[in-house]
């Protein structure tokens, strides 16, 4: 499947959101240069787990090597979704897989799995090993995947997820699990990744504690927004922006959406969830450029990417709609 990433555009003119913005002016608001191809099936063996990986994978048309996105989807969803982000980091030079983890309801649904909420949160830990797995395959997606030989850079490597699929990523970035009988912390990083983006992140609770967040030391994005509840225990973005207070000193940042619901908008596409919230384009367009400034500072060292994320630039040209902080030393 060839595609293009499609806009969502923001009103040209400030007074229609009653606020002074210039969307042009706002980082990597615009679609990229690149045409992009997506291979909506491809399935990853994994023997030592006796299961398959179903995998989505988008990536430019162009030729040379570009940063890989492994993106990880929320509670009960799928490979299938988040298109409005995928699509707009693959038009901008970045070869973006989805794997849809083993709590998706398609998958519970195939399998004749009787659904219960209690079975999706029990299949947390079966998501970072498909991560690992998808890391460890890279090679093999090059080789298999029909138009993507050559294009990987395996020396570039971000992990994103939203909601449950945060959860996933901030434990492969570091972010460590306390066991409430023993007291002892258990680890599930992975080193290859470079850089992390945490939409709908978990704050503490169960095996959550401050001390949970010391290991996450990687450059971080997390994103919530003012209306960002929690659809499992109802707290509020407060508890979101935790992974970000307790978190080490130095490239964290964090994304505050005035208004913002648990979808951003639309960020998981046309669908809409309990508590996603309505349609906003301009909330997903604040998500899509804030990503991609994400990486393209840190999968590809560009130096205003770098300055978008740490001098408040973002705060003024969205008119203090989308605010963006650092905890820089």
């Amino acid at each position: 499947i060839t595609t293009g990433c499609s806009l969502f555009v923001l009103p040209s003119s400030a007074t229609a959101l009653g606020i002074a913005y210039d969307r042009a002016a706002i980082y990597g608001i615009q679609c990229g240069p690149h045409a992009i191809q997506t291979v909506a099936a491809f399935e990853l063996e994994d023997k030592q787990r006796d299961k398959i990986l179903p995998l989505r994978l988008t990536f430019p048309k162009a030729e040379g090597k570009f940063p890989v996105i492994v993106y990880s989807h929320g509670a009960m969803g799928s490979k299938d979704a988040y298109a409005p982000l995928i699509e707009h980091w693959a038009s901008h030079g970045y070869v973006c897989i989805q794997p849809t983890h083993e709590d998706s309801l398609k998958l519970m649904l195939k399998s004749g799995e009787r659904f219960r909420l209690q079975n999706v949160w029990a299949k947390w830990n079966t998501r970072p090993p498909d991560v690992r797995l998808i890391l460890d395959s890279l090679q093999q997606l090059e080789r298999d995947v029909d138009g993507l030989e050559g294009k990987i850079n395996h020396e570039r490597i971000g992990m994103g997820g939203h909601s449950f699929g945060a959860h996933t990523s901030q434990l492969i970035g570091g972010v460590k699990l306390r066991n409430p009988v023993t007291k002892r912390f258990q680890t599930f990083d992975d080193p290859r990744p470079d850089a992390f983006l945490l939409i709908s992140p978990q704050g503490t609770g169960d095996s959550l504690v401050e001390e949970s967040y010391s290991g996450l030391t990687r450059p971080t994005l997390v994103i919530t927004g003012t209306k960002d509840k929690s659809p499992r225990n109802g707290k509020d973005h407060l508890w979101r922006r935790e992974v970000y207070d307790h978190s080490p000193a130095g490239e964290r940042f964090l994304l505050l959406i005035d208004g913002a619901h648990h979808g951003f908008g639309g960020i998981t596409g046309a669908r809409r969830f309990p508590g996603s919230g309505p349609a906003n384009e301009e909330h997903v367009n604040y998500v899509r450029s804030a990503s991609l400034t994400l990486w393209d500072a840190f999968l590809k060292d560009d130096a205003e990417a770098k300055s978008w994320l740490r001098t408040g630039r973002f705060d003024k040209a969205t008119g203090d709609k989308a605010k963006l902080t650092s905890k820089q030393q």
